[in-house]
């Protein structure tokens, strides 16, 4: 009898640790009687700013219980939004399908987020689907990326260029400019080097987050080596723009200029341009010629046109007779 008690007890102690290391477990996800898939979350959304972005989601229970108090929220964002329902029961088992017989449980939640007016940038932003009826508190948590479209053309400007007029192999020389935001609300550019691929740079890309009417100085740290080749600093978020281009011309770093390119000359084109320029006695006399031997070519082709039709005639004549 002791002993029944004593094992009583030692389950009861094990059962109860284990149900408080279990409570308030947020990122617990259920695999046996909890269970769900979150399905079709974007991986990412594009939204402009000053309007609002939406998105379907589908939670499917593949457990053996029913969720309760269902929910889903979003964390990484100060923008506010919207999600519908906000808590809802998804049963184990859904209606009935003639095709495809007896459905699991199924519940879609649509998503509104709303983007300010001033926003911009790039955010992760975390999904969280989570089960709030019982002691395990199932979750889910996906991640996706938020883009921030602006609401008005970026306006932004470059100057106080510096860079070195020589540079020499595997010494390393710095490109620095300064960038503004001539525009009222705060923006984000992203600056990208490009360069011959066997150079070297401690960062390829910067972020400047700059406030309205704002300025900050950019810079990159480039090594390069004997090889020839471009330099040139993009900006490629939020919008595309060339900043400087450079090309390296012995031990001198130059500016690449923008060239006309020619018009491509035809042989019609020489023709017409020469004709022009001759004087209109030589211009007559030249057409004259030309009439004339025109005249003479269509001629000599209906002369010997004229010689073959008898001979077909006869040889024609002589296959009926025979």
């Amino acid at each position: 009898m002791r002993r029944l008690a004593v094992m009583f007890v030692l389950v009861s102690l094990l059962s109860l640790s284990i149900f408080a290391s279990s409570v308030g477990h947020e990122k617990y996800i259920g695999t046996g009687p909890y269970k769900f898939d979150l399905l079709f979350v974007p991986e990412e959304v594009e939204a402009k700013a000053g309007e609002n972005t939406t998105f379907d989601i589908l939670v499917a229970n593949k457990g053996s219980f029913a969720l309760r108090n269902f929910n889903v929220t979003l964390s990484g964002t100060d923008y506010e939004y919207g999600v519908t329902p906000r808590a809802a029961d998804i049963l184990v088992w859904g209606e009935w399908d003639s095709v495809n017989g007896l459905k699991r449980g199924q519940q879609p939640f649509q998503v509104i987020i709303s983007v300010p007016l001033n926003a911009t940038g790039v955010h992760l932003v975390t999904l969280t689907a989570k089960e709030n009826f019982s002691w395990r508190k199932v979750t889910q948590e996906k991640i996706f990326i938020l883009k921030v479209i602006p609401a008005a053309e970026p306006n932004l400007t470059v100057s106080n260029i510096l860079v070195p007029e020589d540079i020499r192999e595997n010494e390393t020389f710095d490109i620095k400019f300064s960038a503004s935001n001539n525009n009222a609300f705060k923006q984000q550019f992203d600056f990208l080097l490009s360069m011959p691929s066997d150079w070297h740079t401690t960062d390829n890309k910067k972020s400047v987050l700059l406030e309205p009417f704002g300025s900050a100085n950019v810079s990159f740290t480039v090594t390069p080596t004997n090889s020839t080749g471009n330099v040139s600093v993009d900006v490629v978020y939020p919008f595309e723009k060339n900043v400087l281009s450079l090309t390296r011309e012995g031990k001198a770093l130059v500016p690449i200029e923008e060239q006309e390119q020619a018009p491509r000359v035809t042989g019609f084109a020489r023709i017409m341009e020469f004709l022009r320029n001759l004087s209109p006695i030589v211009l007559s006399i030249v057409v004259l010629i030309a009439i004339i031997v025109v005249w003479f070519i269509v001629k000599v082709v209906r002369f010997y046109s004229s010689r073959k039709k008898p001979e077909t005639m006869k040889k024609t004549n002589a296959i009926g007779l025979s």
